[in-house]
């Protein structure tokens, strides 16, 4: 059953390298030994044939996917008549096949891409075997199908180097990102892509804050869909999208500074009595970024229940907007350990320098703590820095 014949093995080397070397542009199938049989034909239905081969246990694709390969095999004296032989890729053009045990490699198959030499995809494969197979490829960018048979003993292979027509290499035009400048709030954009049939690409975003929604891979023409996050900071920032090898710019403005932005500070009515010290006004700063509050600094007492002097930073999440120019706050913070206060205030800008409002303290202690409840209601003024 098996011959590995050494001298088959360099002749099938030699072929190779001739043809891949630019030198071998005839087209004629070169052979180590026996008789090759080919035909070309057309797909009974060219439009159903997929347009990117699916990798199979008995199907190779090759070259990224455009070429199906696969082998059926006859071994009469042990009742086997077309049996599909078993196809493990090697790498994205080659793959090899076994007949009766994956440790038994019967032929080596490779589709390679020689257009840029010849105008042709080559065909090439090295037999380890002398049972009867067919070999057959299908282009499934065009349906065209070519196969090769090997009789029944003989050892033979094969440097096909025009084995399927492909006109021009691959090239691709890829159209500017549209839109490519977004504002705060974001949005969606469109890149097309112009190549021939057959022809794959891919596309990805570069950027955390632009995602790719539709098109992240295709054949032949298409579309590809993306969309940009809002920017709710002041800063605008950049992203890139790599589309068939082209990198496209991506631009977003970022929001514009809201009215009252900034950092602003003041003082309750409420009275904090420290221990170590006089008494005064309670602390008040907050920070206004894209005209919500992201942050809230405040004193607050409850002599009631113990605590003659408290501060508190909040970082509000989400930031409180300002409607117009009021705002409310409602937030719970635990002060120290039995200690938790909720926090409320109303107020609004008077300008764009200052405002007022009223809020209050509801002051709750517990273990370690005495049980103790409440509530100091205070009036406030602030002041922008």
């Amino acid at each position: 059953m098996k011959r590995l014949a050494v001298t088959m093995l360099l002749g099938f080397a030699a072929a190779v390298s001739l043809a891949e070397s630019g030198a071998a542009s005839s087209g004629v199938p070169a052979t180590a030994t026996g008789r090759v049989e080919t035909r070309v034909s057309l797909s009974p239905a060219v439009a159903s044939v997929p347009a990117v081969c699916t990798p199979s246990n008995t199907a190779l694709c090759a070259n990224n996917g455009r070429f199906e390969v696969q082998v059926v095999f006859s071994a009469p004296n042990l009742g086997i008549t077309n049996q599909p032989a078993q196809a493990v890729p090697m790498t994205s053009d080659t793959g090899h096949f076994w007949f009766f045990s994956p440790n038994n490699v019967e032929l080596v198959v490779k589709v390679v891409d020689g257009r840029a030499f010849n105008g042709f995809f080559w065909v090439f494969y090295g037999a380890l075997s002398d049972v009867a197979y067919t070999v057959t490829v299908t282009d499934t960018a065009t349906g065209v199908i070519k196969s090769y048979s090997n009789p029944a003993g003989t050892l033979a292979s094969v440097a096909d180097t025009a084995a399927f027509s492909g006109g021009p290499s691959c090239t691709y035009t890829v159209g500017a990102a549209s839109p490519a400048s977004f504002g705060p709030a974001g949005g969606t954009g469109t890149v097309t892509v112009t190549t021939q049939a057959g022809c794959s690409w891919t596309a990805v975003s570069n950027s955390a804050f632009v995602t790719i929604t539709g098109g992240a891979s295709g054949t032949g023409n298409g579309t590809v869909t993306f969309s940009v996050a809002a920017n709710a900071s002041g800063t605008s920032r950049n992203a890139t999208l790599t589309v068939a090898g082209e990198t496209l710019a991506i631009t977003q403005s970022g929001a514009a500074p809201g009215q009252f932005d900034g950092s602003w500070s003041g003082t309750t009515s409420q009275a904090c009595d420290p221990e170590d010290g006089p008494a005064h006004l309670c602390a008040l700063t907050w920070v206004v970024s894209n005209n919500a509050i992201v942050r809230l600094q405040i004193g607050f007492a409850g002599p009631a229940c113990g605590v003659p002097d408290a501060f508190t930073t909040i970082q509000l999440d989400p930031p409180q907007p300002i409607t117009g120019s009021s705002f409310q706050i409602a937030t719970t913070v635990t002060a120290s350990p039995g200690v938790s206060a909720a926090i409320m205030l109303n107020g609004s800008f008077v300008n764009s320098s200052s405002s007022t409002g009223s809020g209050s303290v509801r002051l709750t202690t517990s273990s370690p703590q005495p049980d103790c409840s409440t509530t100091s209601p205070f009036s406030f003024t602030t002041a922008r820095n």
